[in-house]
């Protein structure tokens, strides 16, 4: 080989990019000053990429660059006070590749990456990212494996119109995975370790393990035999200490083609501050086709429960049947009947039993309250962490990484009525977390139990539809009641019925789908009482082959009497149009409001509109946009207005 051949570089390609963004924020609060924001933000960069470059020879090592560099340029008034600042982007990403086709390889990356982001509220966000990480394939043995360490600075200066937070964290990442299938089995072991550790806020660090181990195996004379084993064991250690071991063991098998079961056993381990939990459940399903319009599902179910304090058993059986049937007119009529019975033993040497990590996930657009799945909760015990984060709200800066312990009165409030407490988030303001949606939560929390117990629990429900394509009628109806056998604690007992009933409307020709659906469900039980209609409507429209039209609204109206008297109502509706007038060009344009009334807190409104386009002129994109978005919460009102455009040139 030449010596020229032994060092070569990649094929060459980058971007040139530039930016204008200009933004107002007025915010106006009744009883207090108002407040303005303005912005303009212009941004040059250059990205440089070189890949596939190898040294020696392409088998031994490739190699590939990328860097990045640029200047921001910033002009900002905050109620009339004029500032400017002026910021450097730089980063670099690379790769290279020793033995890419060999039966080993070892990856190495190296990257660092300086970003600017605009953020809401007249603010801006500056983020460093460094990471080392190295990557090690082993192909050729037994089980397949792949080792991978990796090591990441994120340091973050966040900036809203009036607070300021500064993140500074390293992550250290060890991974392991394996795996290898056989003729009818496989298996796969996977380990994670996780160093979490803030500069500024030490009392947030926290290590990691989490072990999982799965295999499978099909087996049987047709191979019509299949089982499943998971073993997993999870421990955390630092903030929010906790500590899971979960087993599951399923097998599945079809006894013909009519007849399949299912049975599984799993063992669940809790141990957090304050307790662990064991749980042991057994659960065994039959699924038989009896002709073919009738099925039948037999479900039975053993759980056992372990506490600190005692001992809970539950054991159940359910009877399902499913009728559906071709009628005249090209109708279909489903009916579907169920039954059931389950046995529940209290055996507590106290009356107070401990709940970890309750998971509980708010909705979007709205976090509405969420009640916990036991009544009677000890409120002083409650302890909330949340798990994962949903999109940054408003005037929010970006939180540490999760696991975030959460503090009542801050990020959440707990009201408790009629023996149910519900976490109300607090949605986040700056840098406190607080809770928005989309988040998860976990709860620790102890509440109080009947000591010594026996229950039986008879229910039944029962479903119907009527489907002429064009139509669909529905209802159903289910009840369950609780029975003591022995005890005297009655104020534990829940009973429940739910009714429903609805029609939905669907209208298709070849060019436009149209749907209408409403449903009205009441609700009556132990732990709350509700009645509640829901509208929607959908429309979608192909007006020509380049423009498209799409729409859906719904209405929610709801009425508590229990957990506490409330009325809600909730408004959502948007409309897309999507138009591209010549190959190349793409426009956009979209309208959204959003009303939310509940008569225990403050009304919400806001509407959003917006367009953009994405213009292909040979190697030149070209991005305009432009959003107008206003806010009515309470007694504060605020408007945003922003304008992007953003030209690439790539060569």
């Amino acid at each position: 080989m030449a010596a020229d051949e032994r060092f070569r570089l990649g094929k060459w390609d980058g971007s040139l990019e530039g930016l204008v963004d200009y933004f107002t924020l007025d915010t106006e609060t009744t009883g207090a000053q108002d407040s303005e924001f303005e912005r303009l933000l212009t941004q040059e960069r250059i990205r440089l990429n070189n890949r596939g470059g190898f040294i020696y020879d392409p088998r031994f090592l490739r190699y590939s660059v990328n860097t990045l560099f640029g200047l921001n340029q910033e002009k900002f008034s905050t109620n009339g006070d004029d500032q400017s600042s002026d910021t450097t982007l730089e980063g670099y990403a690379l790769f290279a590749s020793i033995l890419p086709l060999g039966p080993s390889t070892l990856n190495l990356e190296a990257e660092r990456d300086k970003s600017f982001f605009s953020r809401e509220l007249g603010g801006r966000t500056i983020q460093e990212n460094e990471n080392y990480e190295a990557t090690l394939l082993l192909k050729g043995i037994y089980i397949p494996s792949t080792f991978r360490y990796s090591d990441e600075r994120r340091e973050l200066d966040s900036r809203t119109a009036n607070s300021f937070s500064r993140r500074d964290e390293r992550e250290k990442t060890f991974e392991y995975r394996g795996e290898r299938g056989w003729l009818n089995s496989q298996m796969a072991f996977e380990y994670e370790y996780i160093d979490f550790m803030d500069v500024l806020l030490p009392n947030l660090d926290f290590e990691s393990h989490d072990v999982d181990f799965r295999y499978s195996l099909d087996f049987g004379p047709e191979l019509n035999r299949r089982w499943d084993s998971d073993l997993r064991y999870f421990e955390r250690s630092g903030v929010s200490d906790l500590t899971t071991v979960e087993v599951r063991e399923t097998l599945r098998v079809e006894h013909s083609e009519d007849l399949q079961t299912r049975s599984r056993y799993s063992f669940t381990r809790f141990e957090v501050e304050g307790g662990e939990t064991d749980a042991h459940q057994g659960l065994f399903t039959l699924d038989y086709i009896i002709n073919s319009n009738l099925d039948m599902t037999v479900d039975m179910e053993s759980v056992y429960q372990k506490f600190q304090t005692g001992n809970r058993q539950s054991h159940s059986g359910d009877l399902e049947f499913n009728y559906v049937k071709g009628i005249p007119r090209n109708g279909v009529v489903n009916v579907s009947l169920e039954g059931g019975l389950t046995y529940d033993k209290n055996d507590f040497a106290t009356s107070q039993t401990l709940v970890p990590q309750e998971p509980h996930t708010f909705a979007t657009p709205v976090a509405l309250p969420i009640a916990l799945n036991n009544r009677f909760v000890i409120v002083s015990t409650v302890v909330v962490t949340k798990t994962a984060t949903g999109p940054l709200p408003v005037g929010c800066i970006a939180p540490p990484a999760p696991p975030i312990l959460l503090v009542e009165g801050q990020d959440y409030l707990l009201e408790t009525n009629n023996d149910v407490t519900e976490i109300v988030p607090i949605p986040c303001a700056g840098t406190t977390p607080g809770i928005n949606p989309g988040d998860t939560i976990a709860v620790d929390y102890q509440f109080t139990v009947s000591p010594s117990r026996e229950t039986l629990e008879n229910r039944y429900s029962a479903f119907a539809s009527v489907s002429y394509g064009w139509i669909r009628v529905f209802g159903s109806h289910s009840q369950s009641n609780e029975n003591l056998l022995s005890g005297r604690d009655e104020i534990f007992l829940d009973d429940r019925v739910s009714d429903k009933v609805g029609i939905e409307l669907i209208y298709k020709i070849p060019w436009l789908r149209a749907g209408f659906l409403a449903e009205e469900e009441f609700e009556r039980s132990t732990r709350e009482r509700f009645d509640s209609l829901r509208l929607r409507q959908t429309l979608s429209a192909t007006l020509t082959p380049r423009l498209r039209l799409t729409a859906n609204a719904t209405q929610e109206f709801t009425e508590f009497e229990r957990p506490r008297e409330r009325d809600r109502t909730t408004l959502t509706n948007r409309a897309a149009l999507n138009y591209t007038p010549f190959s190349g060009l793409f426009l956009n344009a979209f309208a959204e409001y959003i009303e939310f009334r509940d008569s225990t807190s403050d009304d919400q409104r806001s509407f959003r509109t917006g367009a953009s386009a994405r213009w292909f002129i040979r190697r030149v994109e070209v991005i305009p946009s432009v959003e107008f978005f206003r806010q009515d919460r309470g007694n504060v009102e605020t408007r945003e207005f922003q304008a992007v455009l953003r030209v690439i040139r790539r060569f």
